[in-house]
């Protein structure tokens, strides 16, 4: 499955989804050194690696229907 192929997501959630190449700290960065092609995908963390880091369940909940989408896509 192309990367591109996941735009429809963001319409269909009602989000804000963008594409960048990122040389940050990601665990797709291990797969993407041996040529597979991945993606990190951020599940709307508040102050990220914190004591006070939260997430909301509606974002939790997002987050999952996206990736469930995904994987009817590749079956």
């Amino acid at each position: 499955m192309e990367v591109n192929k996941l735009k429809w997501d963001s319409d269909f959630f009602n989000i804000n989804m963008f594409f960048d190449r990122s040389t940050g700290v990601s665990d797709a960065n291990p797969l993407s050194a041996m040529g597979i092609t991945a993606i990190a995908l951020s599940d709307g963390v508040e102050n990220a690696h914190t004591k006070d880091e939260k997430i909301s369940v509606k974002n939790l909940e997002t987050l999952g229907e996206i990736v469930l989408r995904m994987f009817e896509e590749i079956k």
